[in-house]
């Protein structure tokens, strides 16, 4: 899982969990860089690192646009594989149009981690990289 070969990725961000009634914690961070997709490739593509008890899993993102039929549909769909490449995630993303705080993220998503049969969600915040 490369780092693009140098490029800054579009994107850059955290995946966090909710503990508690209202509160995040930082669990991982996500990096996406653009992909000079040919037809059936995916958009996107870059890294997704979480960390748990110390110990740090990487999975492979790829990512395609989104055909949207209404607001509520994601802008970008896909998987997360392992190095193996076996499907161990997905993830599904929205471009925030309506930024009314420079703070805000500019895509945010959810991001669901497959652990045997179980299923564990998260949330990911992701800021545009500056050129």
């Amino acid at each position: 899982m490369s780092d693009q070969e140098g490029k800054k990725p579009r994107y850059r961000g955290n995946l966090s969990k909710m503990v508690g009634a209202d509160d995040f914690k930082e669990v991982g961070d996500i990096a996406l860089w653009d992909n000079d997709a040919e037809k059936n490739q995916p958009i996107m593509t870059g890294n997704l690192k979480k960390i748990t008890d110390g110990t740090k899993k990487k999975l492979l993102v790829s990512l395609w646009e989104n055909d949207k039929d209404s607001e509520n549909q994601p802008d970008f769909t896909g998987t997360l594989q392992n190095k193996d490449y076996d499907q161990r995630g997905k993830i599904a993303l929205w471009i925030n149009t309506d930024k009314d705080n420079e703070n805000k993220p500019d895509v945010t998503g959810t991001v669901t981690i497959y652990k045997g049969e179980e299923e564990e969600d998260y949330n990911a915040s992701l800021w545009t990289t500056e050129d």
